[in-house]
């Protein structure tokens, strides 16, 4: 499932790339043990930070 970032930025798993593929606010990136899944509160802090940049 896609997880809102903000309203300029998602971040979705491949497997869910098929239903936002066309949506440039989309980062489609693989789960593991350097990111994982994006819903702890400093990976969407850092994102935030990123897309303030």
């Amino acid at each position: 499932m896609p997880i809102w970032i903000s309203d300029r930025l998602i971040l979705a798993s491949p497997a869910d790339a098929e239903y936002i593929k066309a949506d440039p606010r989309a980062i489609i990136l693989e789960a593991g043990q350097a990111f994982g899944t994006g819903t702890h509160p400093t990976t969407q802090m850092c994102l935030r930070e990123i897309e303030a940049q």
